[in-house]
Order: C-alpha cells, then structure tokens, then sequence
C-alpha cells in the first residue's frame, strides 16, 4: 500500500512540475493546496489505520515539525527559545 501512495504522490507532484513548467509560471497557491490536501490524505489514512503510525513515520514527521521551527526562528520570529 506505501508503494502504491508513493506513486499516486509522485504522478501528481510530476504532472504539477510538467504544468508549471509549460505555463512557465509557479503557481504557488496550486502547489500549496496539493500540498495541504496530501497532508489531509495521509492524516485520514493514518486514521483510518490503512498507514501504520509508527517510528518510519514519527521520525520524518519530528524532523519536518523540527525544520519548520528553525524557519520560524531564522525569520526574525521572537519567540523562540533558541
């Protein structure tokens, strides 16, 4: 089953970078809602047990929460605790 989500994510951030692209354009809001609605995905299917949460994902998942906290700080945010 990951490998067939693997798939299905990669034909569609493939056919977004095809289509930005050919409008040579970036089309930030496009990307953004594929991104929030792959997000919305993999939190139903981990609801609904077809993902296994488990440390494979915790890991990356921490990882990202991490990365996006050190933007946060790197943009002048003052409520960091760096």
């Amino acid at each position: 089953m990951g490998i067939i989500i693997l798939i299905i994510a990669a034909v569609i951030e493939g056919g977004l970078g095809v289509y930005c692209i050919a409008t040579k354009s970036n089309h930030k809001r496009i990307r953004s809602w594929v991104h929030i609605s792959a997000f919305a995905t993999f939190v139903i299917f981990t609801l609904a047990s077809v993902i296994q949460w488990s440390f494979r994902w915790k890991l990356p998942f921490y990882l990202f929460i991490g990365y996006m906290f050190l933007l946060d700080c790197q943009n002048g945010q003052e409520q960091c605790v760096l």
